[in-house]
């Protein structure tokens, strides 16, 4: 997805007649947050730059990509990788592109840093594909136990089996896994922790927004 207010590849006539062939719909639950077609080259080089990490539109200027870099930057924590599964019909094999696409950013920008980490939240269906686990350095996962149906209740079993068995392809790989739920109760909390170091993951627990950092020593 790309957001509509990030001027450095997003501009006003984006929204009329000159939208790219890549700008697709809205995230009706996320506003300003628009789906692309991923698999396009346009997009693809928009985000990548040219071959020395130039941007497409601005021959003087990084990509937004190289600019992180440049920026001091460590790496990029790469979300909505999962919304593949939503543009299905508009890039054929779209999990196969996915992981491609995950694989040239990872290639351009080591490039720039040879020591850049790239994070993949969620979609971890993907690490069944082993180049997806051969280009990431970690996977972060978001509502395991908890919270699939944006509540505290408890994920199906079904679901949470289904997830684990990806999520220990990277970890049997020596990917660190890492868990983020958004629970408040102190008490759940402390039972999901054990449940997800059990698995050899690190977990972390915070507001949904997250929009402020909790602290394990903190009450909330």
């Amino acid at each position: 997805e790309a957001e509509d207010y990030r001027p450095d590849y997003f501009t006003p006539e984006y929204m009329t007649e000159d939208a790219p062939d890549w700008l697709l719909s809205e995230n009706e639950r996320w506003k300003g947050n628009r789906r692309i077609r991923f698999c396009e080259e346009g997009w693809q080089r928009t985000i990548l730059g040219d071959d020395d990490g130039r941007s497409v539109y601005n021959s003087i200027e990084p990509s937004p990509l190289y600019r992180l870099i440049e920026a001091g930057f460590d790496g990029v924590y790469l979300d909505r990788v999962d919304v593949y599964s939503e543009v299905e019909d508009q890039c054929p094999d779209a999990a196969r592109q996915m992981v491609a696409f995950v694989a040239r950013l990872a290639a351009h920008a080591r490039k720039k840093n040879p020591n850049f980490i790239v994070i993949l939240q969620n979609a971890e269906e993907l690490l069944a594909r082993k180049e997806m686990v051969n280009v990431i350095d970690a996977v972060a996962k978001e509502d395991l136990f908890y919270g699939a149906d944006h509540t505290e209740r408890a994920n199906a079993p079904a679901m949470v089996n289904e997830t684990l068995k990806n999520l220990k392809l990277a970890r049997d790989a020596g990917r660190p896994v890492f868990v983020l739920d958004y629970l408040k109760d102190p008490a759940k909390r402390a039972a999901d922790k054990a449940k997800i170091e059990a698995q050899g993951f690190i977990p972390y627990f915070g507001p949904r927004p997250l929009d402020v950092l909790w602290f394990a020593h903190a009450s909330h």
